[in-house]
């Protein structure tokens, strides 16, 4: 299974550090369009857009992408199960 995903070289949105690959956060598979980024230096949250360049997502829709990956990080530490 492939984990890491070549992307077009760029710079996080946020602070400028240079990515050129990228992996899901449980490495199940490669990210894609519509997926949410986070980096690795300074944590900004973006969206890959069509391109897999990495975009700033709109302000409504931070707080429900925190909230997922909130959850999802707490999933995977098995605090608690979902049906």
């Amino acid at each position: 299974m492939k984990l890491l995903n070549e992307i077009p070289e760029q710079e996080c949105i946020e602070c400028g550090y240079r990515m050129d690959t990228a992996s899901e956060m449980r490495g199940r598979s490669v990210p894609l369009p519509g997926m949410y980024n986070i980096c690795l230096n300074c944590g900004e949250i973006g969206v890959f857009n069509d391109q897999m360049i990495v975009e700033k997502i709109p302000i409504e829709s931070v707080f429900h992408v925190e909230a997922i990956l909130l959850r999802e990080y707490i999933i995977e530490r098995g605090k608690f199960y979902t049906k």
